[in-house]
C-alpha cells in the first residue's frame, strides 16, 4: 500500500538502484519496501501527471533515511527516480532546483512499513 501525497500515482519504471550507506546496510537485513517516482512538467498545474507532462530528467530527489543520511537520486531521461530496499522506518523526500516552481509539496514525509510501496511524484513549472 502506498502513501497518497496531492500527487497522482503512476508506475515506475526507471532501473531500480539501492540506497547508499545506512539503509544499504538495514537492506541486507531484509528489507523489503521501495520508495520511487517522477518530477514531471506539470503543464496543467493540477498537481496529477497526464499522459501529455513530460518527465523532467536530471533532477536531485533528495532522500533522508531514519538516520538521518542524505542521499541525491538524479531522475533519469523520463523523469523517474526510485530507491529500492529501504528498511522501515521515517524517511524524508524532497527536491530542490530554483528554476522550478512546484504544483505538489516539495518536502514529503514517509512512515515506510515493511513490504510496501510508496511513490511520491513532484509537479514542477519552469520558473
Amino acid at each position: 500500500m502506498g502513501t497518497k501525497i496531492r500527487a497522482a500515482f503512476i508506475a515506475v519504471t526507471a532501473s531500480l538502484v539501492a540506497f547508499a550507506g545506512v539503509a544499504s546496510a538495514q537492506a541486507a537485513d531484509g528489507a523489503t519496501s521501495y520508495i520511487g517516482g517522477a518530477v514531471f512538467h506539470d503543464l496543467n498545474a493540477d498537481g496529477v501527471q497526464q499522459d501529455d507532462e513530460p518527465g523532467i530528467a536530471d533532477v536531485d530527489v533528495m532522500v533522508k533515511d531514519p538516520a538521518g543520511q542524505r542521499v541525491p537520486f538524479p531522475t533519469d531521461a523520463y523523469g523517474h527516480w526510485h530507491v529500492k530496499r529501504v528498511p522501515a522506518g521515517e524517511w524524508e523526500v524532497s527536491y530542490a532546483d530554483p528554476e522550478l516552481l512546484g504544483t505538489t509539496p516539495s518536502l514529503v514525509r514517509l512512515t515506510v512499513e515493511d513490504d510496501n510501496g510508496y511513490t511520491v511524484n513532484f509537479g514542477v513549472r519552469a520558473a
